[in-house]
């Protein structure tokens, strides 16, 4: 045991030196397997990525023509959807800045914009006071000539109670609202009364000479609400000027009495946009009983009175606006497929009733067609692109779209 444990040191030498001898041996023995498995295994990954890198090209070149193919449809859509909203604002270097000058300007051209817009409905008033008075002293002069001739109380009236023609003759109010000039020139009535005028000027507009230029906000409103009433116009003016063209065809004079659409009682449209936060809540249909049917109808100032809900976000500024008229009843389908037609228009809500019969025939003559009083409620939308982002007032902007 001595000697082992004095030559341990050797001993163990010796038996790590036979352990190396045998692995490398062994190891020397199967080097050439190694090449072999070194390919094997780097064909089997050629094989796998491969098999993963194919497929993954394709899903991702079909994904790119995708996405490259929903942009193309979405600025179609934007495309389409502006030629729908082709609104622009009739003074072009005005928005979104708005210096003073500027805005002087545009309260004078607005007016001018609100004129035309009137001229092209041939739009006239009833009978005023003076012209009763005109004519009732013409009928006094015609009275008053030698062998002039007075209806007899049954020759003025049918036997239903309606006024004749010979009675519309020395009737003041019939006469004056059937033979005075413009009169016979007015394709429809509207009012330009202080207390209830058919179309509203836009609020700081009324006043051309004043000194003080209307707000940024007051000229983007009144922009806005323009667009809305020349809409209306448009398809009222369309409307009759193919009754127009039909009288002509049988050589007959238009006025109010044979055209479809016969009065404007009001075009009322929301005061700004509707938000989430509108809690203002006004009956559909504008005015009510309490008021009466010819009574201006104001449009639903909440999105929580309309069937869609709507209000404004960042795609759409939204409003309401209030039609009521006396028209024919037959062509209500046409005046709203009109209005609403290349424009995001919508119908919420419309109602009728009729006329009370007028035998006298005075003030207003409507003529033999069916009338009724029309009340339509309309939502519209505004793209948000270009107006909030382009042309609408910072401080518009800032009201409706806080950060």
């Amino acid at each position: 045991m001595d000697i082992i444990k004095q030559h341990m040191f050797f001993i163990l030498c010796g038996l790590v030196a036979l352990a190396g001898i045998a692995l490398g041996a062994t190891g020397i023995g199967r080097m050439g397997e190694v090449p072999g498995r070194m390919r094997e295994a780097k064909q089997l990954y050629d094989s796998l990525a491969s098999l993963k890198s194919a497929p993954n090209r394709r899903w991702i070149d079909a994904e790119k023509r995708r996405i490259e193919a929903c942009k193309t449809d979405y600025q179609r859509v934007i495309e389409q959807a502006r030629a729908l909203n082709p609104y622009t604002p009739f003074m072009k270097d005005l928005f979104p800045n708005c210096p003073p000058d500027k805005r002087r300007e545009f309260r004078v051209r607005y007016v001018e914009q609100f004129e035309a817009m009137l001229q092209k409905l041939r739009a006239g008033e009833p009978p005023s006071p003076a012209d009763y008075q005109e004519i009732a002293e013409e009928i006094y002069r015609e009275q008053q000539q030698p062998g002039a001739e007075f209806p007899t109380p049954e020759q003025q009236w049918s036997p239903t109670g309606v006024l004749t023609t010979l009675g519309a003759r020395v009737h003041t109010l019939a006469r004056a609202a059937i033979s005075l000039p413009k009169s016979r020139r007015t394709y429809v009535y509207i009012s330009r009364e202080r207390a209830s005028p058919s179309f509203e000027i836009a609020a700081g507009m009324a006043d051309v000479n004043a000194l003080t230029p209307p707000s940024d906000e007051e000229c983007w409103f009144a922009q806005v609400q323009l667009w809305i009433q020349q809409d209306v116009v448009d398809a009222i003016a369309a409307i009759n000027e193919e009754a127009v063209a039909r009288l002509a065809a049988r050589n007959l004079s238009p006025w109010v009495a044979n055209l479809p659409i016969k009065e404007i009682i009001s075009v009322r449209i929301s005061d700004g946009y509707i938000t989430e936060s509108t809690q203002t809540f006004v009956q559909p249909g504008g005015a009510g009983p309490a008021t009466g049917p010819r009574s201006p109808a104001r449009p639903p100032a909440s999105s929580a009175s309309t069937f869609t809900n709507s209000s404004t976000d960042e795609q759409f500024q939204v409003l309401y606006f209030t039609l009521r008229l006396v028209m024919d009843q037959r062509l209500i389908p046409r005046l709203i497929q009109e209005i609403s037609m290349d424009r995001f228009h919508t119908l919420l809500r419309m109602e009728y009733r009729a006329v009370d019969p007028n035998p006298e025939m005075d003030k207003y003559i409507y003529g033999p067609d069916p009338c009724v009083i029309a009340t339509f409620d309309f939502e519209t939308h505004m793209l948000d692109d270009p107006f909030a982002r382009e042309l609408m007032p910072q401080s518009v902007f800032d009201r409706y779209f806080p950060e």
